[in-house]
């Protein structure tokens, strides 16, 4: 005999949010309005998995305008930008492809772009932040997040001048150094932190820094 009680299915499964790095690099062009990095890897398909993109640019009044990946939009999730430098964190849901040509495009007189790729998973195919946080005008960068349960985190900076970064609260994923420095770091499946404090060094003049947290979808 069945059962006259109806059959519910059952949810779905989500979380917890992974964040996974790609890779990371600088342009060598001296003054652009956009920047091109062909055939760059964004990791491997799921259903739901969002690409990510963290840049540091630096140029007189350079502001990051728009970007895409592989010929897709990608939406700026948190920008803030400092006189000479300009960081940016930008997301898209993107499911399948391995790879597709990064185009950065930038208002003012960009001279270097500094950018690091990461996939997430976890949020159902959103890019919508939790908390983002940003903070300007000082070697010694801090920020505050909310970091939700089983949530993930990303931040990225930079300055004008050559020499090294370090990122603490989060774990550093990347670094780049030419004329200027930027760099970043990620975490997945974090414990619940409603002030979260994360922190990066950069070089000196026209420091700035975000970061983003995202909660499971």
């Amino acid at each position: 005999m069945f059962s006259n009680e109806l059959w519910q299915q059952p949810p779905a499964i989500t979380g917890p949010v992974n964040i996974t790095f790609i890779g990371d690099g600088n342009s060598n062009v001296t003054s652009s309005s956009s920047f091109t990095f062909s055939s760059e890897s964004i990791g491997t398909e799921s259903s739901d998995r969002v690409v990510l993109v963290s840049i540091y640019a630096k140029g007189d009044n350079a502001v990051v305008t728009s970007v895409t990946i592989g010929g897709t939009s990608m939406s700026i999730i948190k920008q803030t930008h400092h006189d000479q430098g300009d960081a940016v964190i930008c997301g898209v849901a993107k499911p399948t492809g391995t790879s597709g040509d990064l185009v950065i495009n930038v208002a003012g007189t960009t001279n270097r772009i500094f950018y690091g790729v990461h996939t997430m998973t976890g949020t159902g195919g959103s890019t919508t932040a939790n908390d983002t946080g940003s903070a300007i005008n000082s070697t010694s960068l801090s920020l505050t997040l909310d970091i939700p349960e089983e949530g993930g985190a990303v931040c990225v900076g930079g300055g004008n001048n050559a020499g090294g970064v370090t990122v603490s609260g989060l774990t550093k994923d990347w670094e780049e150094v030419a004329v200027g420095s930027g760099g970043g770091g990620s975490d997945s499946d974090m414990s619940a932190n409603a002030s979260l404090t994360v922190s990066m060094t950069v070089p000196s003049s026209h420091e700035v820094m975000v970061a983003v947290s995202f909660a499971v979808g």
